[in-house]
């Protein structure tokens, strides 16, 4: 069976929930080098509206976006992909959230990068929706003593009648996302 999330994700995932310190902290000095230069491994969201596989390789009809925000868009605006279940998305947001939150610098560079990206309208690639869970997803993991848990809490509020408001993965699964990849 295929996995719902993409590899690149299923590897910061696992990196975070099992990996060695020495891992963990490679993988995130490698986020916060990619994102500073630009270079910052990501997926592409097809712009609303768009109707085929074609505009998700158009430059002007996708923004990239990182591990976390892709993860978050993707859940709250499927497209053309089915989404995670609800279960998946938990864990893989707090093992993501877990995993960037090893370095105060990589967690910074990503909170900051979440609101730029719901306060841009005019890029036309994220729904109103996106916009709304990205900026309540940074504001809760900016708060002094977020959380994964509490992040991820907030940003399943915020995708509302997505149905995963109503879901949260077993306590016991939380330190191991994706377990079954």
């Amino acid at each position: 069976m295929i996995s719902s999330i993409p590899a690149f994700l299923t590897v910061l995932c696992r990196t975070g929930d099992v990996g060695t310190r020495a891992a963990q902290s490679a993988v995130v000095e490698a986020l916060v080098d990619a994102l500073r230069s630009g270079r910052l491994p990501s997926g592409r969201r097809a712009a609303c509206g768009a109707q085929h596989r074609a505009a998700m390789t158009a430059p002007t009809h996708a923004q990239s976006l990182g591990p976390i925000g892709y993860l978050c868009a993707w859940c709250a605006n499927p497209g053309l992909q089915q989404a995670p279940s609800a279960a998946t998305f938990d864990r893989a947001l707090q093992s993501l959230l877990r995993l960037v939150g090893h370095s105060p610098r990589a967690r910074s560079l990503h909170a900051q990068r979440l609101p730029d990206m719901a306060e841009d309208p005019l890029g036309g690639t994220l729904t109103r929706r996106t916009r709304h869970v990205l900026q309540q997803l940074a504001e809760a993991w900016s708060a002094p003593q977020a959380t994964p848990q509490s992040t991820a809490d907030a940003c399943i509020k915020a995708m509302g009648h997505s149905g995963l408001g109503a879901l949260r993965a077993p306590a016991a699964t939380h330190g191991t996302a994706l377990r079954r990849l």
